[in-house]
């Protein structure tokens, strides 16, 4: 169940001291991140269209108004909960 999901990631989050949590965007990680926000007492900011900026806190732009709009949205501490949009971030290959 998701209620399960959610209870054993923020059970293995606190055992390893877990700052950030990300996910991509879907209707599973909508009700997983919304528990463990609960349960961990960290700031949620779904919907993430670019990376976030880290100097003092967290800000992070998001889509709202179904992605006509933007907002940009300060967490009150670094450590938290992203819902990454799907296709929001590119990915890079680093190989060394």
């Amino acid at each position: 169940s998701q209620s399960g999901l959610a209870g054993l990631v923020a059970q293995f989050a606190k055992d390893k001291q877990v700052t950030h949590l990300v996910f991509g965007k879907s209707a599973l990680a909508d009700s997983i991140s919304a528990s463990l926000a609960v349960k961990l007492r960290l700031p949620l900011v779904n919907n993430i269209v670019e990376l976030p900026e880290i100097a003092e806190g967290m800000v992070c732009k998001t889509s709202i108004y179904t992605g006509k709009a933007f907002a940009m949205v300060a967490a009150p501490k670094t450590p938290g909960i992203l819902v990454v949009k799907k296709n929001a971030v590119a990915l890079e290959a680093h190989i060394t």
